[in-house]
């Protein structure tokens, strides 16, 4: 709506009025906000760019971007006339670094060969970090700005700027200096560059970017951070600016799980969040005359989860700012969005071990117990009968188990055996077998509600690298529907599978039976979740709170070391740790000189046969290696920890006993400077462990140890190891969590999501 547009506008344009009245206009402005083709349009001068190789268009930190893949992706700009005119200048956009490519990528690389040129690397090979360099005699005869660290991944603000008076330049990343230093040249001093980059080295031996690039500005003049800040939140383009999260009147909003999320505002105190299902009581709610819907005076991030909400509700919202620039409130606008009408078929949370009582999940889905023709079976020979450990949202899912080849024979006889006993019964052997588990709804249902129509299927289904393979599909009463993917079964990822009602030739007024199956000469395990119809099919699979079950310990860093999960575990401070800004509040910092935690915690860990440990770190880079974010045990010979650092170099997870040596997880490359996430998460109960970065498996593998098998640890330590010799931990710690269970992907990707 235009009043909202306005009204942000003047808001970014009153928390500016310290550094100049208004930002100047750029002379070049790349949005990246095309559905595709190889045009990279400039909305400022018309100096459009040229896409080369197969760059895709992606939706991006402000509407669309676009994602290089490593390989020959990269776009050039018509600025070399440009560039040869200007003395101060910035250049700024968003970038979403990969961090998978070799070193010496380019972000851009303005010049005409390797002696001629001005380019901006995310990592360069010496220590890694990013880097500014300009130069007209190569790259000996460079002048260089260098940031402390790695451009990190994710979404970050980059900025470069020149300033002609003081002949400076400057790196500034997310609205912070991190760098600047003296440059003999300005852009001017270039003779006329052909050969201006996004994505592509003048160098030939050096990498192609992978990542992703949003939002390029170029700008005449050298704007102070203060205004790169503004340029952070100001995306007054072709896309609506400041869109809050859901969208503004946007519908089938799901009832769970659902965080605010709006504008970040510079120089924010906090904001003030009022929410409700009246609109009037949101419009006109104050701190004075809150009317029932101040949702929280106090909010310190640009973030709210919410509890539960009721279906087909429309909800009203308004997000006010207090901040350290006036002490006048700035009032919002206010937003709504009305949740959806959905109907749960099956979450799979409502199954026992009871088998008296019906409530086993094989006595809901029905399989191949008993029946030749049928190779499927559900679930455990063992309580707890439903799987717990692979889930895409709650608690519990459903194993499958597959067997095309030699179908359900009974454990005590040969298949041929199996099959001489049928026919001597009367059986005829089949030309296939199909594996196949059907849910039968007694009385039928009804999928074609008059008043909310429903129009899509919609279930979650994962494979195994393990499996050979198998055609899924998917049976609404008598009406079959493939999967679109032959090869999903393969595949240890949860998969969205949306089906079309109009792809369903049965009577949806009236279902009797949903099945889900596996045809061709194949045998594996497979996992279902969460099946529902929906009027509108969700927009993709989404991180999933993990909330407080399990959770034995908590240490926010907030300006203490005390346990926030309510257990009382509180941690001991050895050392002179320091609190600083982290990723969430504060932060503790590490010197790597006597620095470290205690944490009595050994009996929760002699309690649980399966662990997750996950914090946010940042992590130095310096000192050497085998520091510890955690190293939970007894002595050198009991004990499970995590090394950003390992004497090879990659980070690094071990368990160990007296009796069992480690079992080790080991990532590709040390942990990067910069904050990231890091989880690990031990399942003694399968056997296995996973080590998490930003959200992302990066390694996983087997493990005869579960944290129990240490007993109670007595020297449980952030920062320290049980080794003397091994150098204490150098860097930032914040938010750390340990679950007494083995959380999810979908939940380890939420906390790296910093929610």
């Amino acid at each position: 709506m235009m009043t909202r547009r306005i009204t942000w506008i003047l808001l970014l344009l009153f928390l500016t009025v310290s550094a100049r009245a208004q930002l100047p206009e750029p002379v070049g402005w790349w949005t990246f906000n095309a559905d595709g083709g190889d045009v990279v349009a400039d909305k400022a001068q018309q100096r459009d760019g040229t896409a080369y190789g197969n760059p895709n268009w992606i939706k991006g930190q402000w509407g669309n971007a676009l994602a290089f893949d490593g390989v020959d992706d990269y776009a050039e700009l018509p600025i070399g006339s440009l560039l040869s005119t200007m003395g101060d200048i910035t250049v700024a956009l968003w970038v979403d670094f990969a961090q998978n490519g070799g070193a010496w990528e380019r972000i851009w690389d303005f010049g005409s060969n390797p002696t001629v040129n001005w380019f901006l690397t995310p990592s360069m090979s010496t220590g890694g970090a990013m880097r500014v360099a300009i130069t007209t005699g190569g790259n000996s005869h460079e002048s260089t700005v260098t940031a402390p660290s790695i451009l990190p991944r994710g979404w970050h603000h980059v900025a470069v700027t020149i300033e002609q008076a003081t002949m400076t330049m400057r790196l500034i990343l997310d609205g912070q200096m991190v760098a600047e230093g003296p440059t003999h040249l300005l852009p001017k001093d270039l003779p006329v560059t052909s050969q201006d980059w996004l994505g592509r080295s003048q160098y030939i031996a050096d990498s192609y970017f992978e990542g992703s690039l949003d939002d390029l500005r170029i700008y005449g003049e050298a704007l102070s951070p203060e205004e790169i800040a503004s340029v952070m939140v100001d995306s007054s383009g072709d896309v609506e600016i400041l869109a809050p999260e859901p969208a503004d009147e946007s519908t089938d909003v799901p009832l769970e799980d659902v965080v605010l999320r709006w504008p970040v505002v510079p120089q924010t105190v906090f904001y003030i969040l009022y929410f409700g299902t009246s609109q009037d009581d949101v419009e006109a709610a104050t701190l004075n005359d809150p009317r029932g819907v101040l949702a929280d005076p106090q909010v310190p991030q640009n973030s709210y989860q919410l509890d539960t909400l009721t279906k087909k509700q429309t909800y009203y919202w308004r997000v006010d700012t207090l901040t350290s620039d006036s002490p006048d409130i700035m009032r919002g606008e206010v937003w709504n969005f009305t949740t959806s009408v959905y109907l749960t078929l099956d979450d799979f949370e409502s199954y026992t071990d009871d088998l008296e009582a019906g409530e086993a999940i094989f006595q809901t889905w029905i399989d191949g117990w008993g029946d030749p023709y049928n190779g499927a079976w559900v679930g455990y020979m063992e309580s707890p009968f439903a799987e717990q450990n692979i889930v895409y949202k709650g608690q519990q899912a459903m194993l499958l188990w597959y067997d095309n080849i030699d179908g359900f024979a009974w454990a005590d006889m040969s298949w041929t055996d199996y099959w001489d006993w049928l026919i001597q019964l009367g059986y005829e052997e089949p030309d296939a077998i199909v594996s196949e588990t059907t849910r039968f709804f007694d009385p039928p249902m009804d999928w074609i509600d008059v008043n909310s129509p429903y129009h899509y299927l919609v279930l979650y289904v994962r494979g195994d690298t393990t499996n050979t393979g198998g055609r899924l599909y998917a049976k609404v009463n008598d009406a079959i529907v493939w999967h679109p993917d032959p090869n999903v079964l393969t595949k240890p990822l949860w998969d969205q599978w949306v089906i079309d009602f109009n792809d369903l030739a049965t009577d949806l007024n009236d279902v009797e039976s949903l099945t889900i199956g596996i045809e061709g000469l194949d045998y594996g395990v497979m996992y279902v979740d969460d099946i529902t119809v929906r009027q509108n099919p969700p927009d993709s699979i989404e991180p999933q709170n993990p909330g407080t079950k399990d959770l034995a310990a908590y240490y926010s860093m907030d300006n203490n070391v005390l346990d926030q999960s309510g257990a009382g575990l509180d941690g001991q401070i050895s050392g002179n740790p320091v609190y600083v800004s982290g990723i969430k509040g504060k932060a503790l910092s590490f010197d790597g000189s006597g620095d470290y935690i205690t944490l009595p915690i050994g009996e929760v860990i002699s309690q649980s046969q399966n662990m997750t440990v996950a914090t946010w770190v940042n992590f130095s880079g310096q000192g050497g290696s085998w520091q510890r974010i955690f190293d939970f045990g007894s002595s050198t010979s009991i004990n499970m920890f995590l090394t950003p650092r390992s004497g090879g170099g990659p980070m690094r997870f071990a368990i160990r006993t007296t009796s069992v040596g480690e079992q080790q997880l080991t990532a590709q490359e040390t942990l990067p400077t910069g904050w990231h996430h890091v989880a690990v998460v031990i399942r003694g109960s399968a056997g296995t462990m996973l080590m998490y970065l930003d959200g992302q498996k990066v390694a996983e593998g087997l493990t005869v140890l579960a944290p129990s098998d240490m007993g109670i640890t007595t020297q449980n330590l952030l920062g320290h190891s049980q080794y003397p010799v091994d150098p204490d931990f150098n860097g930032v710690l914040d938010d750390f969590r340990i679950y007494t269970r083995g959380l999810t992907e979908l939940e380890v990707l939420y906390l790296a999501g910093g929610e």
